[in-house]
């Protein structure tokens, strides 16, 4: 919690972290920021355009890094956005 919790909240080490893992191409950090509220993050090493993606979910931010709010249940998110980025990669 130290490393990453809500006083880190936008940690680039962890982005950092997760990245350095060969063969990602996406990093997806859901947070849960209260009882039925959930945000993502959203970072793109080469091809995905993230910004579109969380624009299209209300959200924001620019090609690389981008993110939105929600109440989807995680399962909800992560299925949703493995669709969209199965799409952009095939």
């Amino acid at each position: 919690k130290e490393a990453f919790g809500p006083e880190n909240r936008d940690s680039d080490n962890l982005y950092m972290q997760l990245q350095a893992v060969r063969g990602a191409e996406v990093i997806i950090l859901v947070r849960e920021e209260a009882l039925g509220k959930r945000s993502v993050g959203l970072r793109s090493l080469n091809t995905v355009d993230v910004g579109a993606m969380a624009g299209s979910l209300g959200g924001g931010g620019h090609t690389r890094a981008a993110g939105f709010d929600t109440e989807k249940s995680r399962e909800e998110i992560i299925s949703l956005l493995l669709e969209k980025i199965g799409k952009e990669l095939a």
